[in-house]
């Protein structure tokens, strides 16, 4: 995973964070700031908000993966009220979130190409040291069973000793 970067958008400030070429976390929610200051202020009203964007195949990042029809409800899209969770989020609210965010993110996203490589190159690093881990524990598994085959194969041969004696 890359670094993150702070953008601004129109309704405030949020991170960003490229965690592979086909990704991107948005961030406007815990990350940003003091608890008062936190979130996108869309029409004076404040929401923490946070976003998986993906790279679809037209080439840009949207909210979501592609083909997903939950459109404003994508489970992509987190906006909650802070101090105030039980109240909603306006269809019109998310849908001005999601333009917004998809545009700040787009702009980034064009003027940092290498970020992408980056977080490519963070993410294979991951994998191979996770792969590796696993590697290490299939073979400690492999040598506990090569160590009980090995005494089951002299307790069999002891147990046919005694027969023949």
């Amino acid at each position: 995973m890359g670094e993150y970067f702070k953008i601004t958008t129109k309704y405030g400030p949020a991170e960003i964070v490229a965690t592979d070429a086909q990704h991107i976390y948005f961030d406007a929610n815990k990350n940003c700031g003091t608890y008062d200051n936190v979130g996108l202020t869309i029409r004076g009203v404040r929401y923490g908000t946070s976003a998986h964007l993906y790279r679809w195949a037209d080439g840009a990042f949207h909210v979501g993966q592609e083909g997903d029809r939950k459109g404003v409800y994508s489970d992509s899209l987190y906006m909650s009220r802070p101090r105030d969770y039980k109240r909603g989020v306006s269809e019109s609210a998310r849908r001005a979130a999601i333009e917004e965010i998809e545009a700040a993110v787009n702009v980034w996203a064009l003027s940092n190409p290498a970020e992408f490589l980056a977080a490519d190159i963070g993410s294979v690093e991951n994998e191979l040291e996770s792969k590796k881990a696993d590697l290490m524990k299939a073979q400690a598994e492999v040598d506990k069973l090569s160590a009980e085959v090995v005494a089951l194969g002299d307790k069999l041969a002891n147990l046919k000793g005694k027969v023949v004696a």
